[in-house]
């Protein structure tokens, strides 16, 4: 039996509510629009919301291109952070299994490398991550296991970032970060799903790593479009304790 999977736009903080990405791209000349949001409370108090409105197509030979804009807003602003657009996220996928393989057998059923880039934009509002990233790359792998009806994912990757830890003026440069997750297929066409997101904090003077648990699930509705929603739990200090969130998609 196939397994029914719905194809994630993106990967990291922020996809809402599904962090981890599986290894497929697009179809060529196939559009997604993804609208998200996730709201949480930071330790020091203020309440925080953020949105991101995201475009991706699909193009000849597993190549896919994309873009995202989040907008943050908390009450009341915490630190110097204000309501506002923050950095805009462009993002390049490419199915790296059909190149690699071509007639040997693949040893996983997707597989796709994925570059996002962070420009600054607007007032660069976002300052609820720990610092102010630039780019991330990540390996995307699944893997169906036909037998049980569940889908495996994983990411696999690197993060830069271009910002520093002030105390002490060092720069902070990169993270190792490892996403996995699965998800299953059950009644009409939905689908249920758990994440689990690790990032190795960027901050040497800090040794208490990024760690989150969440699981949601994605159901299909009219014209074509997918609603999801789901939870994501802190296991670390440094994410927040409960995030809930919620996702819109249609493909076309």
């Amino acid at each position: 039996m196939t397994l029914l999977v719905f194809s994630v736009w993106g990967a990291g903080v922020d996809e809402f509510p599904q962090k981890t990405e599986d290894g497929w791209t697009l179809p060529p000349r196939a559009t997604q629009l993804r609208c998200g949001g996730a709201f949480w409370e930071e330790d020091d108090g203020p309440e925080v919301q953020e949105y991101v409105l995201s475009y991706s197509r699909g193009f000849e030979g597993g190549f896919e291109l994309g873009a995202g804009l989040p907008f943050i807003a908390s009450d009341p602003p915490a630190g110097d952070s204000q309501t506002g657009f923050s950095d805009l996220r462009l993002y390049a996928e490419v199915d790296i299994g059909q190149h690699l393989f071509f007639e040997w057998e693949s040893p996983v059923d997707a597989l796709s490398f994925s570059f996002a880039f962070y420009p600054r934009f607007g007032r660069s509002a976002k300052k609820f991550e720990i610092y102010d990233r630039t780019a991330e790359v990540t390996l995307n792998t699944t893997q169906d296991l036909e037998a049980h009806e569940v889908a495996i994912h994983g990411n696999f990757g690197v993060v830069w970032y271009d910002d520093t830890f002030e105390p002490v003026g060092e720069n902070v440069e990169s993270a190792l970060l490892l996403r996995l997750g699965l998800s299953r297929p059950f009644a009409k066409g939905s689908v249920g799903y758990a994440d689990l997101a690790w990032q190795e904090n960027p901050d040497d003077n800090d040794h208490t790593d990024l760690a989150q648990f969440g699981g949601g699930v994605r159901f299909p509705t009219v014209g074509g479009m997918s609603v999801d929603a789901g939870l994501w739990l802190g296991l670390t200090d440094p994410t927040p304790d409960l995030q809930v969130a919620v996702g819109l998609t249609r493909v076309f």
